[in-house]
C-alpha cells in the first residue's frame, strides 16, 4: 500500500506542519530524543488558509526527492535559483559571473537606464576588459527613444 504520492526535499526546514481542508498543526523543532513539547493546533478557516498558502510555497520552492538523493550519491552541485534585493549583492553578483565568463557573456537591459546605472559602477569596463581578452559580448537593450541617442553615445566608448 503506497501512503506517500509524491516526495519532495526542502533544504534548511525546522519544525513540523501537518495541514488538511479544514485543520492545521505545527510543532516546533523536532528531535529523536524527546517528545514534542508544543504542538499549535486550529481549525479557524483563515489560519487553515494561511497554512494552505505556506504548504504550497514550500512545496514549490522544494525539489522531488529522488533528485535530492540522486544529487548526494553522484556529489553533484544543487541547483538554485534566488532573489537578491539588496543592490550591492547584486553589483557583487554580476561582477563575480562576468568575470567568471570563459567564451560568452549574453545580457539583457531592460531599458538604456539601467546601461547608464552599470556603467557608473563599471561593469561596462569589465566587458570591456573581456572583449579585449577575446570572451564573446552580446547586449540587448530594451530602447526608450526618447534617450536612444544618450544611450548609443554611451556604448561608443566600448
Amino acid at each position: 500500500m503506497k501512503i506517500v504520492n509524491e516526495l519532495r526535499h526542502l533544504e534548511g526546514f525546522k519544525g513540523g506542519m501537518a495541514v488538511s481542508e479544514s485543520e492545521y498543526m505545527t510543532t516546533t523543532t523536532l528531535s529523536e530524543k524527546q517528545l514534542l513539547t508544543q504542538i499549535f493546533y486550529s481549525n479557524a478557516l483563515e489560519v487553515v488558509e494561511q497554512a494552505q498558502y505556506i504548504f504550497n510555497t514550500f512545496w514549490n520552492k522544494a525539489i522531488p526527492a529522488k533528485q535530492r538523493i540522486k544529487e548526494i550519491e553522484e556529489n553533484q552541485k544543487r541547483e538554485f535559483i534566488e532573489t537578491i534585493q539588496d543592490s550591492e549583492e547584486t553589483l557583487s553578483l554580476i561582477s563575480k559571473v562576468l568575470s567568471s565568463a570563459t567564451e560568452e557573456i549574453l545580457i539583457i537591459f531592460s531599458h538604456a537606464n539601467i546601461l547608464h546605472q552599470y556603467q557608473k559602477h563599471g561593469i561596462l569596463d569589465l566587458l570591456k576588459r573581456k572583449a579585449e581578452d577575446e570572451i564573446i559580448i552580446r547586449i540587448l537593450i530594451g530602447m526608450d527613444y526618447s534617450i536612444a541617442e544618450k544611450a548609443i553615445e554611451s556604448l561608443k566608448g566600448y
